[in-house]
This record gives C-alpha cells, structure tokens and sequence, in this order.
C-alpha cells in the first residue's frame, strides 16, 4: 500500500492505525514477510525518510508494527494459514470463511469489526485477532471451546489466560496473537 507525507491536496498522509491495519491485515491472509519502499523525489516529497535521510512519522508507525511482528515472528514462519474468519462488517469486500471442525478450540470470534487469521503449526493453532475497522476501536469477544492455556500477545503487553472467552479491546487497526501453550 501507498502511504506518502508529500503536500499534494490529492493525497494524504496516512494514520498509525491505517499503518497497524495494512501490516496486520497482511499477517492475517498469510503474509509471510513485508516489504517496505522508502523514497523521495527531486521535489521533496518523501515517504518513510526526509531527504536529508531523516525519519519520518510513518518510519516510526512502520516501526511500531515491526516491534509487534518480531515478538510472534518465529510462530508466523512456521505457521500454515486455514484461512480467514471475519466478523461484522469490513471496510470492502471480503471472502467470509466458514469455521471448520480442526480449526483449533477457537469456537467464535465477535465484534462489529473483526478479521481472525487461523493458523497451524507443529506446536499447535494460533489467531490472528485484527481490529478491520480504520476508524473505530473494538471490543473483541473470542469464544473457545475449553479452557485451555494460551498466550495473549499485545503490542504493549503478553499475558496467559485459561478461561474459555477472551474479551479484548483493540485501538484502530490493532491486533491480538493468541497462542494455544
């Protein structure tokens, strides 16, 4: 995706959670690996970094969501997508995904605006809990089928958590990685 800071009328720079929404919408469908382009033209206009080589605003969103990626990296390259559950409405059209019988204990995934990756490995399933919505945060609701321990990992924080809901409230374009342990 384009995400430009140059001063054309036409276009506009992007927000953190328009950022956080690309990246993690990507890991959702499968992406194994991003790609970042960073370049800046005669006329000043730049991306990622100034003409002087200088960080920009969207070099430090890019940053954020690296950070993320790099705590669940190992599990997201050994993972083998099932596909993509969504819940609610999404920002354009879509393909929904019917929930299959081994797709994990994960039982039902709600909220207005949700796009759930699934994903197995040797070590077992993990989720890929992403808030589609670019203008909203979202309360997440994330129904499994027993009370199995897992692993929450958030941008600011991981915890473990053996009840059968997980309830979650996601900023713009955020996202949870849920890890059966």
């Amino acid at each position: 995706p384009q995400a430009g800071i140059w001063p054309d009328p036409n276009c506009r720079g992007i927000t953190v959670g328009e950022m956080r929404h690309q990246i993690y919408c990507s890991l959702a469908f499968g992406a194994k690996g991003l790609v970042y382009y960073v370049w800046s033209a005669a006329a000043g206009h730049t991306q990622g970094l100034t003409k002087n080589g200088e960080p920009t605003y969207l070099y430090k969103y890019a940053q954020e969501c690296n950070l993320f990626i790099k705590k669940i990296e190992k599990d997201l390259l050994a993972d083998v997508s099932l596909g993509v559950l969504v819940s609610g409405g999404t920002p354009g059209r879509m393909p929904k995904y019917a929930l299959a019988e081994n797709c994990g204990d994960i039982k039902e995934v709600n909220g207005a605006h949700v796009l759930t990756g699934v994903f197995e490995n040797e070590a077992g399933f993990h989720y890929l809990v992403v808030n589609n919505s670019i203008t909203e945060k979202e309360v997440v609701t994330v129904e499994f089928k027993t009370a199995r321990k897992r692993l929450i990992v958030l941008a600011d924080r991981e915890f473990e958590e053996e009840n059968r809901e997980l309830r979650l409230t996601l900023d713009i374009g955020d996202c949870a990685f849920i890890k059966e342990v």
